[in-house]
């Protein structure tokens, strides 16, 4: 058999930057809400949050390797039990409401980016970013890895080159505000680490990892795929906020929605800008597909299927389109309320949520799951 050019590990863990680097992360928008409020902790917090949905991520993955739950429901089953029933229907509520903020912010800003940068109408623009991530979520988690490797790719260096003049052209600004301690005058650490742990927890969804966990065959290779995953994410993080301790305190202003293209416009290079533009423009595509692709993956067998009438019950392909059709109509409803209002207020709603619902849990009894199902199973001797 031919070996695969990417090793599934590290397709898993590009997934992981695919869903985190969306529109508030590669606007600036998450960067200034949740670490540039804190001022200069900014450079060393996003190692802090990625390190601990690291760990929730490689407890996600192992106990779906160990158990065999690739979707939503059965994962939460097994992992809840006994008291499945209470949190699965928990985890539905949350999974329905919040399901549709990663995806709105993808729209309505890469609407917004077509519309700012080719003139293209917004309605059109809305169509065009529905259609492209519609076609993207309906044909299977391993075209969303595929995806998402490429992207990886294309968001780094794009982003990379942003982030590389930015800091160049604010070096010594951001190295006298980290050596003054620069921070806003009613800082606390509290604060600062509860908007960190909040950044992490509204980023550790179960579906969208869980559905794409099935290629990890071991232990080993979930843990790399954590590993790669904190590397990665914590690194770009840690140097956006960085270029953007630079132009601190001006980009903590709401009249800038997009932090990042606030200085793009200030560096005055074309090229940059045009750089700049196309990794916004994966970036929120990213986000979106991943999101809808977890919707289809969790309700493409659900039992309300089984109500209609013998023989008219669709196909599965017919399925993932309808339930994506339905998710992107959510997500657009949403998208109106602009990407400022959802990663400052819903954003921090999700992360309520998703502490207790999630990162809790599975800092506290992920451990000890595994292990029962691993013994269970055998699946701690699997190579």
């Amino acid at each position: 058999m031919t070996k695969k050019f990417i090793p599934a590990w590290l397709l898993c863990s590009t997934f992981w930057f695919a869903m985190h680097s969306g529109g508030g992360f590669a606007s600036g928008q998450q960067e200034v809400r949740y670490f540039l409020t804190s001022g200069w902790t900014c450079v060393f917090l996003p190692f802090l949050a990625m390190s601990i949905q690291g760990c929730c991520v490689f407890m996600m993955w192992e106990f779906a390797r160990v158990s065999k739950s690739y979707d939503l429901r059965s994962w939460v089953d097994r992992f809840y039990y006994p008291f499945d029933k209470i949190f699965a229907n928990l985890q539905d509520a949350v999974f329905i409401i919040f399901l549709c903020m990663p995806p709105a912010a993808a729209i309505a800003g890469g609407s917004s980016i077509l519309e700012h940068s080719f003139g293209t109408p917004y309605f059109l623009g809305t169509m065009i970013m529905t259609t492209i991530v519609f076609l993207c979520s309906v044909f299977g988690a391993e075209l969303v890895r595929r995806l998402a490797g490429i992207k990886t790719v294309a968001l780094l260096f794009f982003l990379g080159a942003v982030v590389a003049v930015g800091i160049n052209t604010k070096w010594d600004v951001i190295i006298a505000n980290i050596h003054n301690q620069i921070a806003p005058a009613d800082f606390s650490w509290t604060h600062a680490l509860w908007m960190t742990l909040i950044y992490c927890s509204f980023q550790t969804f179960i579906a969208p990892f869980v559905s794409v966990a099935e290629p990890l065959q071991s232990r080993a290779q979930c843990a790399k795929a954590a590993i790669t995953g904190v590397l990665i994410n914590g690194t770009c993080l840690a140097l956006v906020c960085f270029m953007l301790l630079g132009y601190y305190p001006e980009v903590l202003s709401e009249k800038i929605p997009i932090p990042v293209l606030y200085i793009v416009e200030h560096l005055d290079q074309n090229l940059l800008r045009t750089f700049y533009t196309i990794a916004m423009f994966f970036a929120f595509i990213s986000t979106a597909f991943a999101f809808v692709f977890a919707s289809v993956r969790r309700f493409e067998n659900s039992k309300v299927w089984k109500l209609l009438p013998e023989g008219k019950i669709p196909s599965l392909r017919a399925r993932n389109c309808i339930i994506a059709i339905i998710t992107l109509l959510y997500a657009f409803a949403v998208s109106q309320l602009g990407l400022v209002t959802i990663v400052a207020k819903g954003f921090a709603y999700m992360g309520l949520f998703g502490l207790v619902l999630t990162v809790i849990p599975l800092l506290l009894f992920g451990p000890m799951k595994i292990r029962g199902y691993a013994k269970r199973n055998g699946a701690h001797e699997k190579p």
